[in-house]
């Protein structure tokens, strides 16, 4: 008997670094589960804030568009390149009054590409904006866009800190530069 229970206290010996090993590996497991459900967060939080930012534009509802925004901003398009919320947000409405006279539009995010660091992230993602009107062949396509976004993370959840709207088509057409 004396004989098994040396083999077994032996055997528990030699154990032990393995279960030890084991613990940390699953620690190390749980952290990274924990880590990638708090990134699967802020990549739905951050696709839900860019349609947010759309439809308040769609709907024409300037409060709801702002609040999109972080309080230091930066905007850059062929329209023009507003650094305070003032300015922007004279120029958006602006833009939503004359959208709104030809018919409203849907503007309709996509391909959304998210990179998380801390409390800052990048965004690159594709806009196809569309008019609400009718033509002969349904909806026309107004424009597509790539957005290449910053974001922060704010008391209030994701921000837009800087936005830089790419037209796909020439500017001139629709007045840019």
């Amino acid at each position: 008997m004396t004989h098994i229970i040396k083999a077994l206290a032996t055997l528990a010996a030699l154990a032990m670094p393995h279960v030890a090993a084991a613990q940390d590996g699953l620690r190390l497991s749980i952290d990274a589960v924990g880590a990638d459900a708090q990134t699967a967060a802020d990549h739905i939080a951050i696709v839900e804030l860019s349609n947010q930012f759309e439809n308040a534009f769609d709907e024409g509802d300037l409060d709801a568009h702002m609040a999109t925004w972080a309080d230091e901003i930066s905007f850059t398009s062929p329209f023009g390149n507003y650094d305070d919320r003032d300015g922007y947000r004279d120029w958006v409405s602006g833009f939503m009054g004359q959208m709104a006279g030809m018919g409203g539009t849907r503007h309709l995010i996509t391909n959304a590409v998210i990179a998380v660091d801390g409390d800052t992230a990048r965004q690159t993602c594709y806009l196809v904006i569309v008019g609400r009107t009718m033509n002969e062949g349904g909806p026309a396509m107004m424009a597509t866009v790539r957005f290449e976004d910053e974001l922060v993370r704010t008391e209030g959840g994701w921000r837009f800190s800087s936005r830089e709207l790419i037209l796909d088509q020439d500017p001139a057409m629709f007045g840019g530069q």
